[in-house]
């Protein structure tokens, strides 16, 4: 989360004291800020000019605080978060009426049978209708962190990660595959009362699981019992491309005589009856990793909304 803030001179002297800020020069400028072991305590600070700006993960101070260290990988709920933002406030001794959040995450990190990484390979979008695609994050090895687009402009931004490969990165061991499902909300600018506000919560909680419950994974196509080979793949290829792009492609194809003719003729007839012969002997369905997650994230999300 990023929080800010203006405060008074000894607010400022409090959360300098609270948070052990050192003090920095620009030029002629005075500011306190964190030091380079702040990321060891979960919340990095900067008072200057009388403003403070806080960022600060709420599920890794939680786990901090019970002594199991900087750990966002077990189950965390809401009640959890609220808090843990209510317990840091007070230790500021800063009214929650006075602080805004420009930035905030919701997030579930779920205990998978397999490799994260399977799952990962498999989304492809998330949201009912809108279908935002999920890109390899170049920044990460292939199909270890997903994300959609996120530009600067964009406010709402979906991230899929391999939580276990995350942290044995950096040094840190844990039991099982953890695979990490989060919606990142950027530019809100929100009063923090607003933010917490209870019916605000549940909307996100909802969208939350609107979104995650929607994401779409690679799917086979099934045919029906006696369906052929080659009429399975021509199916697969109708379903996944659409009619007119996969019968334009195959025209393509024999044009360019990397088909005979006797195949393209083939596959044009089968496109000619897809709909009023074929498209009923073929489905498309979920695999076991699908179905896994599934089942998985709604068992999570139900202890996380708690």
């Amino acid at each position: 989360m990023t929080f800010k803030s203006k405060v008074t001179h000894e607010q400022a002297e409090h959360i300098i004291d609270k948070l052990y800020l050192q003090e920095c020069t620009r030029g002629e400028s005075v500011y306190w800020q964190s030091s380079a072991f702040g990321k060891f305590d979960a919340v990095h600070a900067i008072v200057a000019d009388g403003k403070l700006t806080m960022r600060f993960s709420c599920h890794k101070l939680w786990s901090k605080w019970a002594g199991e260290g900087l750990d966002n990988s077990r189950p965390f709920s809401m009640t959890d978060a609220l808090a843990t933002i209510s317990a840091l406030l007070t230790m500021l001794q800063l009214p929650s009426y006075q602080v805004r959040c420009d930035r905030f995450e919701l997030g579930l990190s779920m205990s998978v049978p397999d490799d994260p990484l399977t799952y990962i390979a498999m989304i492809q979008s998330i949201g009912e209708g809108t279908h935002k695609e999920f890109f390899v994050d170049a920044n990460y090895q292939k199909d270890r962190q997903r994300t959609t687009l996120r530009a600067r402009t964009y406010k709402k931004v979906f991230k899929i990660y391999d939580k276990t490969y995350e942290m044995e990165q950096k040094g840190h061991q844990t039991e099982g595959n953890i695979l990490r499902i989060e919606t990142i909300y950027k530019r809100q600018s929100m009063p923090l009362d607003n933010l917490l506000a209870p019916a605000n919560i549940s909307r996100l909680l909802s969208r939350f699981w609107s979104d995650w419950s929607s994401v779409q994974f690679v799917r086979d196509v099934v045919g029906s019992k006696g369906t052929k080979a080659s009429q399975l793949e021509r199916a697969r290829g109708i379903m996944t491309q659409g009619l007119g792009e996969y019968r334009d492609r195959q025209r393509k194809e024999y044009l360019d005589r990397r088909i005979s003719k006797k195949t393209w003729e083939t596959i044009r007839m089968f496109c000619d009856a897809w709909e009023a012969h074929w498209q009923h002997l073929f489905v498309m369905a979920p695999g076991r990793h699908e179905k896994d997650y599934t089942h998985i994230m709604s068992e999570t999300y139900a202890y996380a909304r708690s």
